[in-house]
């Protein structure tokens, strides 16, 4: 618990220094006469992307001491197994073991590569019923 409070607040302190750096960036960017419309958009986009980045991480953390906090941290909520402590180690808002991990990953790919199962079928069946 210890290692997940100092991860978080390390984690808030990189945040507001992160966020401060952006924004300078940002302005400091607006007022070039230099910068086109096309790179201003993609510094708000990789500004943005990183802010997401750590805000995402910080939920994780987050939910793990709350897991802490119910007797649910270091178990896998897919399976209900022990996640194996080398895992929390090295990522202490693990939430799932690596078999379940490794599964949901498996699936998630599936996902981005074929699309939404449902989406696909009901597109896809349009255009039958029109042949």
């Amino acid at each position: 618990m210890q290692q997940l409070q100092s991860i978080r607040r390390e984690l808030k302190r990189s945040l507001a220094r992160d966020l401060r750096s952006q924004l300078e960036s940002l302005r400091a960017n607006a007022h070039s006469d230099v910068i086109d419309e096309g790179v201003w958009s993609e510094h708000v986009a990789v500004a943005a992307q990183a802010i997401e980045v750590d805000w995402q991480r910080k939920r994780q953390i987050q939910a793990a001491l709350d897991r802490i906090r119910t007797g649910r941290y270091g178990r896998c909520d897919s399976c209900d197994a022990a996640v194996a402590e080398a895992r929390l180690t090295a990522a202490p808002w693990a939430t799932r073991c690596v078999r379940c991990q490794e599964r949901q990953e498996r699936l998630d790919n599936a996902r981005i590569v074929r699309g939404p199962v449902s989406m696909r079928d009901g597109f896809e069946s349009r255009f039958d019923d029109a042949a």
